[in-house]
């Protein structure tokens, strides 16, 4: 699945309350970074092969290098880099800094920092395998992580405190996700097993990822303990959980293919909340804990940031959520859309809540007879073995 929206953590030399607010995202065949009130677009590098004049965006990310952004955009085969400072961000270049063609066709794309290594940008291709290429030499490659007769679908990593590059985390098409270490990429960590679809997304926090899946379903895992942690169905079994991203505090939010509504696992009442973002869906992060950047189709008003503070289910606020979402200029990404108290709860809170909704409110029981597809929770079952 593509890639088109990144929100860059700040550095440790950002201070988060005075930085600029930046976000990358592509879209069709555009890509555009907003910074603080203004959008710029970026001048993209051409097809690879010449074939198609205006192929479509793959993956985009963006990551802080001191007070200098950079942002990758990857079309077909071939990657630009652009860089922004952070002490003029209203004139960034039109151009990329560097533009360099790979092999294969590009999937998904990924900054990796650390001590020992040059700043590089991760490629993962669809032939399975995933190169590092560093940002200042493009010739310095080296292959990191291989995916056997698979397909690279996703990428994503796990940051060490000090904000260098822990883990690598890349699912495939093959129902699985490699946790790989880094920058000693030989060392496979652990393998996350237990979907039965393609893995089409993974986002992750300092210890814990969330994937989404072609088999209907969204999963918490331990990264250090390779293990699910829950399982979340979505509501209608025959569609693709296409886009995942998890807070800092395993709130996790996901959406389906082509879907307008975004499903929220709210750790402060252990429900599912729905909020609607009146077009297609094409890529979710999290700003804050509490802070939610949807990405859609809708060329006038792309970008929606939700503010989820003192969300709860079935309750006012996602309806005051969803009208106020409908009637404001949403291009600045720091606006806040409804106001609220900062949601409080610690992670030994998040992770019972997530898994006690997975076992009692999610998983659902599901037929198929000549009338189509049906849904029968427990009571409804238990009702009919009665009568």
């Amino acid at each position: 699945m593509k890639i088109l929206l990144s929100l860059p953590t700040p550095s440790s030399s950002n201070n988060e309350s005075s930085a600029p607010s930046f976000v990358a995202c592509g879209l069709a065949s555009a890509a555009f970074v907003h910074v603080n009130d203004t959008v710029f677009s970026l001048n993209l590098p051409a097809d690879g092969d010449g074939k198609d004049k205006k192929p479509p965006v793959q993956c985009v990310d963006s990551f802080w290098k001191g007070d200098e952004l950079l942002i990758a955009v990857v079309k077909f085969k071939t990657v630009g880099i652009f860089s922004i400072s952070k002490a003029s961000p209203a004139s960034p270049p039109p151009s990329p800094v560097s533009t360099f063609t790979v092999p294969k066709k590009v999937s998904c794309c990924k900054f990796v920092s650390s001590p020992s290594l040059p700043l590089m940008l991760l490629v993962g291709d669809k032939a399975g395998d995933i190169t590092a290429y560093g940002v200042d030499d493009v010739k310095k490659s080296r292959h990191v992580v291989g995916h056997t007769a698979s397909m690279v679908t996703c990428l994503t990593t796990i940051q060490n405190l000090n904000g260098t590059t822990k883990q690598i985390l890349s699912g495939d098409r093959d129902e699985k996700v490699r946790v790989t270490a880094f920058p000693n990429s030989y060392v496979l960590n652990g393998l996350l097993l237990g979907h039965t679809g393609f893995v089409s997304a993974v986002a992750s926090n300092k210890e814990y990822c969330a994937t989404a899946s072609g088999d209907s379903s969204v999963r918490l895992w331990n990264t250090s303990k390779s293990t699910s942690e829950a399982e979340i169905k979505c509501w209608n079994v025959d569609s693709i959980a296409a886009v995942v991203a998890i807070s800092e505090d395993n709130v996790v939010a996901f959406a389906s293919d082509g879907a307008n509504e975004v499903h929220i696992v709210s750790e402060k009442e252990s429900e599912v909340v729905k909020v609607c973002a009146d077009a297609a869906i094409l890529g979710i992060s999290f700003v804050t804990n509490n802070k939610l950047c949807v990405l859609t189709d809708d060329k006038d008003a792309y970008l929606k940031v939700f503010d989820l503070s003192g969300i709860n289910v079935g309750g006012e606020a996602v309806e005051k959520i969803n009208e106020k979402a409908k009637a404001a200029d949403l291009e600045n990404v720091q606006k806040t859309l409804i106001e609220g108290e900062n949601a409080n709860g610690g992670q030994e809170k998040t992770d019972s809540a997530l898994v006690k909704h997975a076992k009692h409110h999610i998983v659902e029981k599901r037929v198929n007879d000549k009338g189509g597809n049906k849904k029968k929770n427990k009571k409804q079952k238990l009702e009919e073995d009665n009568e």
